[in-house]
């Protein structure tokens, strides 16, 4: 199922719309030199994460799944699976999985959590990443195989 188009204020509609990381990066990745380079960002965090074996879901909010066409970055979460332990990680991995580092140095804002680590269920985490900074809702991006 494709993208849907975004509503009158350049967001998508609100829910959690899948699509692999082909179709992230044709709607998102190319109407402007910025989009082209955090795009490149997303596939790599994407694939590195992935290379895991743990990542259940990666979700991409923020101003990049916007019809603005220069995000600053990329905000990703990534949901690990609660064997995923970072210590097992590669020193390449475990400096992905630093928020601050990976903002600094890749142009991500990365976030990641288990399950286990978590005080509601994943659902209703991934709901408070469909709110903006004004507290009204928006639609958000799972990035699939």
């Amino acid at each position: 199922m494709p993208l849907p188009p975004f509503d009158e204020s350049g967001n998508m509609p609100v829910g959690i719309h899948r699509a692999t990381l082909n179709e992230a990066a044709a709607r998102f990745g190319s109407d402007s030199p910025q989009r082209a380079r955090v795009t490149k960002v997303l596939k790599a965090i994407f694939r590195q994460a992935r290379s895991t074996g743990s990542l259940t879901r990666c979700i991409v909010f923020g101003s990049y799944v916007t019809a603005k066409s220069a995000p600053r970055d990329v905000d990703i979460l990534l949901v690990m699976d609660d064997t995923f332990e970072m210590e097992a990680q590669s020193a390449k991995v475990r400096r992905l999985f630093n928020h601050h580092a990976t903002e600094h140095y890749v142009g991500a804002s990365l976030f990641w959590i288990r399950p286990k680590a978590m005080f509601m269920s994943v659902d209703e985490y991934l709901a408070f990443f469909q709110r903006t900074r004004e507290e009204t809702l928006r639609g958000i991006m799972e990035v699939t195989e």
